[in-house]
């Protein structure tokens, strides 16, 4: 049994038993938890929403009545799996993270392809015995070790979108970058824009969408001319720490767009070190922290 201010929640094999002590009607709970009416309607019609056991409608309330889900039913997996298996930092029944390594991409359109971070995954269910479709809740690039989050159940989908969306996930990287940082903290805002010459770089530019990036300096390693930054995104833009960091002239070691080659290592200096989150209807807070990459450990002493 789980309990928040408001609310107590039971998980039961397949089924999420929830026990609501406010006068919210079922149309007011799934604005609490971003779930789309239309999913609830559909799950009421497929009797994978009760209230008491019985049927029931978005206006009913939920006062002192029991609330049951059937939020983890089994899937096929839809991707092919891969000759390696993903490796976990973090599982419970509603989402799944994993370290990707640097040099793979998330996905391809083609679920038949091979080597991707998704086939990895597939792989994990597989030989774990689970059986999920597989639903990345955010991006990385290419290049870009670290979390990502990874939703185990279709109904819940939409909580961890609009968490993506209003921020509530937090996402912590680890910079390694050419030159010695001279602040303690600092606060980026340089918009960013597409590159117009070559495709798929992006630049600062201030007809660019906003970008807000926070860094800390974590320590430096002088004999390497190299500094350590904690970043964190206020907002989400596509190659956002590396051009940020690039603008400060502090590169990313080996960004092959913003920064320039580091024989000591092969991985790109960046890894999306920690994840943050809330878990749904418990409100509990979670988080999965990935290991560095061998090569970035080594410079950075752990």
């Amino acid at each position: 049994m789980y309990y928040n201010k408001n609310m107590r929640v039971k998980y039961d094999g397949i089924w999420c038993h929830i026990e609501c002590d406010e006068k919210y009607t079922l149309e007011e709970f799934c604005e609490m938890w971003s779930i789309p009416g239309r999913r609830m309607n559909l799950m009421i019609q497929m009797k994978k929403a009760l209230l008491d056991g019985k049927h029931m409608t978005l206006k009913d309330s939920l006062y002192q009545k029991i609330l049951s889900l059937c939020l983890f039913e089994e899937e096929e997996i839809d991707y092919v799996c891969d000759d390696f298996a993903a490796e976990v930092v973090y599982e419970d029944q509603f989402v799944l993270v994993v370290n990707k390594p640097a040099g793979i991409i998330i996905h391809e359109d083609d679920k038949q392809k091979h080597g991707t971070l998704n086939n990895r995954v597939a792989e994990y269910y597989r030989r774990t015995c689970k059986k999920h479709a597989i639903r990345p809740v955010h991006r990385l690039d290419k290049e870009t070790s670290g979390c990502v989050m990874y939703c185990k159940s279709p109904w819940i989908q939409s909580y961890f979108d609009a968490a993506i969306e209003k921020k509530e996930i937090h996402r912590t990287y680890l910079a390694f970058v050419h030159g010695m940082a001279s602040f303690d903290s600092k606060t980026v805002k340089l918009a960013i824009g597409k590159d117009r010459h070559v495709n798929g770089k992006m630049r600062i530019s201030k007809t660019g969408k906003e970008a807000v990036t926070h860094m800390k300096t974590v320590c430096h390693i002088p004999e390497k001319n190299m500094s350590v930054l904690k970043c964190s995104l206020q907002t989400g833009r596509t190659h956002q720490i590396r051009l940020h960091t690039s603008a400060l002239h502090l590169p990313i070691i080996n960004d092959d767009l913003y920064g320039k080659k580091e024989p000591l290592v092969q991985s790109m200096g960046l890894c999306a070190r920690k994840l943050e989150w809330k878990e749904p209807f418990t409100g509990k807070k979670c988080e999965a922290v990935a290991k560095l990459p061998e090569d970035l450990q080594r410079l950075f002493g752990k």
